[in-house]
């Protein structure tokens, strides 16, 4: 209760909003040697319209989801360059104040060209300015594709 001063009123003050959200956290592991695999992307995609949230494994492995809406519907994916993406189906989010754990096994990926398509483009274009020899065109080249894609 807080009493305003000076009038003689009396409130009482009522805080409401938006129930407490959910969290998840887990630990992204190596499939067999259980090594944690630091730097592993975890996106969760929550909401309608669609809302998603990248955050990255510490060096135990380690991920802290963002907050989720208590009870809706979430997916999940890992990714991690040399690892195959895991992926978990639609699974209601926990309930509201609530931390759920949810440790993920990688396995490592070792297809040459699953491997190659792993990486990022900045890769594949160093790889063709590499190849032109001629200073015009290897500035020609970096100005049109920079244009549109803000390749720093």
């Amino acid at each position: 209760m807080a009493t305003l001063a000076g009038t003689g009123i009396v409130s009482t003050l009522l805080v409401s909003g938006a129930p407490s959200a959910s969290v998840l956290t887990g630990r992204i592991s190596d499939d067999k040697s259980e090594q944690p695999i630091v730097g592993a992307m975890v996106s969760f995609r929550q909401g309608d319209p669609i809302h998603e949230v990248t955050v990255f494994s510490d060096d135990r492995g380690v991920y802290r989801s963002p907050s989720l809406i208590p009870g809706e519907s979430y997916t999940l994916r890992v990714r991690r360059i040399g690892w195959r993406d895991a992926r978990v189906a639609a699974q209601p989010a926990p309930e509201a104040g609530e931390v759920r754990n949810r440790d993920l096994r990688l396995e490592r990926e070792t297809d040459p060209t699953a491997l190659a398509n792993q990486l990022p483009t900045n890769r594949w274009y160093a790889l063709v300015l590499a190849e032109l020899s001629n200073a015009k065109e290897r500035e020609e080249l970096v100005r049109q594709c920079t244009y549109c894609h803000q390749q720093g």
